[in-house]
């Protein structure tokens, strides 16, 4: 915008020194046809003064020519005859001079109108050259003008610069903001998914633990088809059950679960197993509950109710 600013003033400037020499040459064109006008104001003068000298000799002439037509009636006259002589001699003397005159005059005359007619001939250029310059001026000031209403556009879009830079400041100040928004929420986004994952595996391992928990109640269950229950203790099941369950935990092998005597009490270890409980993350999600196999001696022979279990997700 500076250098567009800077280009507009230097074509001003220009403009302005081309009409500056417009004008001057057109004074100089001035002054030329004021001479000129002059000159033929000049030779108007004498022009008229030569006509009317002319008049005056054709007027003698004539009035010579008439007195010697008079003379030439009186020649046959007695006593005219050196009258007349005299009066031929100082008519064809005047004659003589008007017609000398008169040719000088003719002369100066003629001369006169030549100049005359080189002076309108020197001047129809000067006077082509005068509108032309005219014709340059008119568009000069016609550009001068295109260029002032051009750098008051660009003053104009100076001045609402500044504007324009405080609201695009604005408009990215208030970008930035959102973007460190969304930032935030991608991060609590993240946070909310490494959360979860924990849960998952969490939960995944509660679910083995489940699973585990299953099958050796399902293994307890499934083994026994000859029992009665009416003679049955719910309190050797539930020791029974405790006791496969730690056996089983130690010893996770099939193999060894199915060759051995599920009614034969499996070796005590003096190191007791403890099933460890699940982990639980610390998370803000709500628990879910689950249900989980529980053992029931309400009846002679034992059934497998689900229990609530306190399930993280």
């Amino acid at each position: 915008m500076t250098r567009e600013r800077d280009r507009l003033q230097a074509s001003n400037d220009n403009l302005a020194a081309k009409v500056d020499l417009a004008g001057a040459e057109i004074l100089n064109l001035q002054a030329e046809y004021a001479d000129v006008e002059r000159d033929l104001e000049d030779s108007e003068e004498p022009r008229r003064i030569l006509e009317g000298s002319l008049d005056r000799v054709q007027a003698a002439l004539q009035q010579v020519e008439a007195e010697l037509y008079l003379a030439q009636d009186q020649v046959m006259r007695p006593h005219s005859t050196s009258i007349l002589a005299q009066e031929r001699d100082r008519a064809i003397a005047s004659a003589v001079e008007a017609e000398e005159k008169v040719a000088q005059i003719r002369g100066e005359l003629e001369s006169r109108q030549q100049s005359h007619v080189d002076t309108v001939s020197e001047l129809s250029p000067i006077r082509t050259v005068h509108n032309a310059t005219l014709v340059d001026l008119d568009r000069e000031v016609a550009a001068h003008a295109t260029s002032d209403r051009a750098a008051e556009v660009a003053r104009m879009e100076l001045s609402d610069l500044p504007a324009s830079l405080q609201s695009s400041e604005e408009t990215v100040d208030a970008l930035g903001q959102r973007v460190r928004e969304i930032q935030e929420h991608h991060q609590a986004l993240e946070k909310d998914r490494e959360d979860l994952h924990l849960g998952y595996e969490a939960a995944c391992h509660e679910r083995d633990v489940a699973s585990r928990k299953l099958s050796i109640v399902g293994t307890v269950i499934g083994v026994r088809p000859h029992a009665r229950p009416e003679k049955e203790d719910p309190a050797a099941l539930l020791r029974l059950l405790r006791d496969q369950l730690a056996d089983t935990l130690e010893n996770p092998d099939p193999r060894y679960l199915a060759n051995r005597n599920p009614l034969e009490t499996p070796p005590r270890n003096p190191d007791p197993v403890v099933i460890p409980d699940p982990v639980i993350p610390v998370t803000s999600k709500r628990p879910r509950k689950t249900r989980l196999p529980r053992i029931s001696t309400s009846h002679s022979r034992p059934t497998v109710d689900l229990l609530p279990e306190t399930r993280w997700t």
